[in-house]
C-alpha cells in the first residue's frame, strides 16, 4: 500500500490518458486520469505542494464520495478519497485532492 503522505504529483503526471481501477468491496470501475493540477502552495507542516487528480469514467457512472482503493499496475494500490464532480458529454467526472 502506498503511503499517501509521501505521494507527489509527479507520480500521476505520466499517467494522464491511462486507466486506473477503483474498487470498493466486490465492485470496481475504470477511471481515466485526465489531469494532474498542482496547487502551487504547501499547507503548514507539509513537505509537498498540494495537487488534484481529475478522472473520467463512462457517462452515467455514479460513485458516492468515499475512500476507495485505486490501482494502477505501474504505481500500485492506494486508498484515496474520491468525489464525483459532474457527468458531462465526455463521461462522468471525479477528483481526488491531495494537500
Amino acid at each position: 500500500m502506498i503511503d499517501l503522505a509521501t505521494l507527489e504529483s509527479s507520480v500521476f503526471t505520466p499517467l494522464v490518458g491511462q486507466s486506473m481501477i477503483i474498487r470498493s468491496g466486490d465492485k470496481s470501475a475504470t477511471l481515466e486520469v485526465v489531469d494532474v493540477s498542482i496547487h502551487h502552495h504547501k499547507f503548514p507542516g507539509s513537505t509537498r505542494e498540494g495537487f488534484t487528480i481529475s478522472f473520467r469514467g463512462q457517462q452515467g457512472l455514479r460513485i458516492p464520495q468515499a475512500i476507495y482503493s485505486l490501482e494502477h499496475p505501474g504505481v500500485g494500490v492506494m486508498d484515496v478519497f474520491i468525489t464525483q464532480t459532474g457527468d458531462g458529454p465526455k463521461g462522468s467526472e471525479f477528483e481526488s485532492v491531495f494537500t
